[in-house]
């Protein structure tokens, strides 16, 4: 997932807990701000098809 730091799924924090609590449509605003970047990477056994790692990846 990438995005802005301070917002939620890459939309405005205001307008998404807005919207939330009335329960009212909003347009949402796309957030501003530094962005980071995260990702998880599985290694599968495929022999028995279970995850024998996972790597966890975090940008700033």
């Amino acid at each position: 997932m990438t995005g802005p730091k301070k917002s939620v799924i890459g939309m405005d924090v205001d307008v998404s807990i807005k919207r939330f609590l009335t329960s009212l449509p909003e347009r949402y605003k796309l957030a501003e701000g530094e962005c980071i970047f995260n990702a998880c990477i599985f290694s599968i056994n495929d022999e028995n098809c279970r995850t024998e790692k996972v790597t966890r990846i975090f940008l700033q």
